[in-house]
């Protein structure tokens, strides 16, 4: 009898222990599923903060590891049809030229002769440095003669600028070859860094600049620049001067610390600022 009860009952205890056993088998399989899920979910949200966070493609050509290292000045330029401004600073952030001069003046009667003792007076107040660093040209969306030739005026221009800085060699895509010292910063980055883009159009930065070299009466912040020291000349140069100038100049300062804080000291403040406005 107790063999016979026995012998009924085994089949539903194996019954029960197969479904414990699948149970366990299949919550196992879900945690690990889970677990994998989760695991990727994260790899790739690192991915997306990687590449939010990858600054290098701001600026061409590549900037390598030895040309960072090495570097001990920067010199930006801001071009306009008639004016050429410079900023120079050091590693340490210490501003050593500022400068705008014109290249032809509005009365001027332009003449090949004019112009060209002009440039050569502005060649041989140039500075020298490391690097040198340019804003790209955006693209024009004036479709007129005038406003094409103007752009390609302006284009021809910066490519004698860029064989003058770089000793007349060939420029390295990569800046592998040693010889590339002039560098492009993505057009409206730097105005996006200073705040004085609004919507596709720049605005005066005058304010801003004033704040960033600490001009007298002028008591506002720019928390997403590192602080730069400024000799009181400079200050007063930049003051002395029309707010053309003072505009020109000023650009020619915000292209320097932008790729300074960006792409050499990869400041996260700075870096973040660009992506919250972006």
């Amino acid at each position: 009898m107790s063999k016979r009860i026995l012998s009924n009952a085994l089949p539903e205890v194996l019954r029960s222990i197969s479904t414990c056993q699948t149970a366990r088998f299949k919550m196992g399989c879900c945690s690990q599923i889970h677990s994998k899920a989760a695991t990727l979910g994260t790899e790739i949200d690192l991915q997306k903060k990687t590449k939010r966070q990858d600054v290098t493609k701001l600026v061409y050509p590549k900037l390598s590891d030895r040309v960072i290292k090495g570097l001990e000045t920067v010199s930006s330029f801001h071009i306009t049809n008639s004016a050429i401004s410079w900023a120079k600073m050091s590693c340490t952030r210490k501003l050593l030229e500022w400068e705008v001069k014109q290249i032809v003046q509005e009365t001027d009667k332009v003449h090949l002769l004019t112009v060209y003792k002009t440039i050569l007076q502005i060649t041989n107040c140039l500075p020298k440095s490391n690097v040198y660093v340019l804003e790209e040209m955006s693209k024009s969306r004036q479709s007129t003669s005038g406003a094409f030739l103007a752009n390609v005026s302006m284009l021809q221009f910066r490519a004698i600028l860029l064989a003058y800085l770089n000793g007349f060699e060939i420029p390295s895509e990569e800046s592998e070859g040693g010889f590339n010292k002039v560098y492009f910063l993505k057009s409206r980055v730097a105005a996006r860094l200073s705040s004085t883009l609004v919507g596709r159009e720049k605005v005066a930065v005058e304010q801003t600049v004033m704040n960033i070299v600490n001009i007298p009466g002028h008591t506002g912040t720019c928390p997403q620049y590192s602080p730069i020291n400024v000799d009181w000349t400079l200050k007063q140069k930049y003051l002395s001067q029309e707010s053309v100038e003072k505009e020109n100049m000023g650009q020619a300062l915000l292209l320097v610390m932008a790729f300074m804080d960006l792409l050499i000291s990869k400041r996260q403040q700075s870096i973040n600022h660009i992506r919250k406005i972006n």
